[in-house]
């Protein structure tokens, strides 16, 4: 096994730092140093002379950095829990609270599951919760796609991008809307649209519904939309779990096919220095 030195390491952890997402975890930072050829976790703290990974980054000089599971403490995690629950008073889903605690700078969802040894339910069951489901009628969610057509300017926004409005603005997540209508996102879009055109005569012209639906890209459409190079491309959407949602064709000459949403999520894990680049 080959041995690193104190430079070394840090210089992995640097490294980690710009290429993998922000709070990227302890498995996360593995996957990457064997795909890398790097120093594994157990090799840095040694080498480093710590105890848990939050103890390492520190070393590295990453302060931006948020606590992964291990940098937070019993009472950290339980205080937390106990704000989440007073602010929201109400069932909360993993989606949002994550949004939440990004924001403020708290323990993720996945820290709080770990290191509590519980699942999501337990912590914030539904039973002595009530869900936003229940709180929001099919014509409040309907709603809510016609304000956010009015924020976006048109209906052509992600379900990726309409939730991260939605948390801001406090109206149902997508998938409350799809469970509550039993309707196709696309569909829900069009109508929406539509209502809106209804409002707002002057401002748009009609449009048809595959006008609204999410764009779907073969793979070279996809790496042109990302401005990236195919190892690039193959190499992230490898990473995130990025896969196509339909390969078309036969097995010499197949396509691959992407839906937007998945390229939008994609385009955030590709550092920007592994942009604009033609390979």
């Amino acid at each position: 096994m080959k041995k690193y030195t104190s430079k070394e390491c840090i210089e992995s952890l640097k490294l980690a730092a710009k290429e993998l997402p922000d709070n990227f975890t302890t498995f996360e930072y593995s996957k990457w140093a064997s795909k890398n050829n790097k120093p594994n976790l157990d090799a840095v703290k040694a080498r480093l002379g710590v105890s848990s990974f939050g103890e390492a980054l520190k070393k590295a000089g990453i302060s931006t950095f948020q606590k992964n599971v291990e940098g937070y403490s019993q009472e950290e995690i339980l205080a937390a829990l106990e704000r989440a629950k007073k602010e929201f008073n109400s069932y909360l889903p993993r989606w949002r609270y994550d949004a939440w605690a990004k924001k403020n700078n708290l323990p993720s969802s996945m820290s709080l599951t770990r290191k509590l040894n519980s699942s999501w339910e337990e912590l914030f069951p539904m039973k002595k919760k009530p869900t936003k489901l229940g709180r929001y009628s099919t014509e409040d969610c309907k709603k809510a796609l016609v304000e956010a057509i009015k924020h976006f300017g048109h209906a052509r926004f992600t379900m990726a991008q309409y939730n991260s409005w939605a948390v801001e603005h406090n109206n149902p997540a997508h998938t409350t809307i799809l469970t509550r209508t039993g309707e196709k996102w696309s569909d829900l879009l069009e109508e929406a649209f539509q209502t809106y055109l209804n409002k707002h005569p002057s401002k748009y012209r009609s449009i048809s519904k595959s006008e609204v639906a999410p764009k779907i890209f073969s793979q070279s459409e996809a790496i042109e939309y990302l401005k990236c190079s195919k190892i690039t491309f193959v190499k992230y959407a490898e990473k995130n779990g990025v896969q196509p949602f339909k390969v078309a064709g036969s097995k010499k000459a197949s396509i691959k096919l992407y839906w937007q949403d998945d390229l939008d999520f994609l385009y955030d894990k590709i550092p920007r220095r592994e942009r604009n680049k033609k390979k």
